[in-house]
């Protein structure tokens, strides 16, 4: 077990004021998504515009290149427009038709906004070695990408514990889930050896609607 990381009783993480800060000190300043993780934008959004890349291309410039400047400028001038208030206020904003747009530009934003919630969590001895994520409200899997970035962090510091992440995927846009199915299919073959991620329970309903997930 590595001695900057401390696993209390085998089922929590805790991590000293010190290790916060050399493991995820980039949470204080200016910070971007893994070059991993554009690429895996890049290739999903490629195959849900039916455009053709070549799988072993790593290349983000090549990749981005793919998708043509009439689809980026349609996608640019609906991002502009998608959270503009009307003159009775804010509205819902329906996904439907614009999850590629969505999951090309905010995804990225997002993912890492979970990593401050963990960071806490993990500071305080209560972020789980195994733990089972419901995720209510998925959308592209924004939260559930930004939660295994953060456990493959831990995992290539302690390389002799065994993780095991189960995620529960929730949210009443089909497209969003197949998304993130597809991103975390992807995602998985990147991880550590000693991190393991199941994807037990998937689906489109409404968030109001009455849900089980067996234990």
């Amino acid at each position: 077990m590595g001695e900057e990381l401390v696993i209390i009783e085998n089922e929590f993480i805790k991590l000293e004021k010190d290790e916060l800060s050399k493991y995820f000190g980039y949470l204080d300043r200016k910070y971007e998504c893994s070059l991993e993780i554009q690429k895996i934008i890049l290739k999903i959004i490629l195959e849900r515009i039916s455009k053709q890349y070549c799988e072993s291309d790593n290349s983000i410039e090549n990749l981005f290149n793919l998708i043509p400047d009439e689809v980026l400028t349609e996608w640019i001038e609906k991002i502009d427009n998608l959270y503009n208030n009307d003159k009775e206020g804010i509205k819902k904003i329906d996904y439907k038709g614009i999850e590629n747009i969505y999951f090309f530009y905010y995804f990225p934003k997002n993912i890492y906004k979970i990593h401050r919630l963990l960071r806490d969590l993990s500071q305080n001895g209560l972020l789980k070695v195994n733990p089972n994520i419901l995720d209510i409200g998925c959308g592209p899997g924004s939260a559930t990408i930004g939660l295994l970035e953060f456990y493959t962090i831990i995992a290539n510091v302690i390389k002799n514990t065994k993780f095991e992440i189960t995620i529960n995927l929730l949210d009443e846009n089909e497209e969003f889930i197949k998304i993130a199915k597809l991103f975390i299919d992807k995602y998985k073959k990147t991880l550590p050896s000693n991190l393991e991620v199941r994807l037990k329970f998937i689906e489109q309903q409404t968030i109001d609607s009455k849900f089980n997930i067996e234990q």
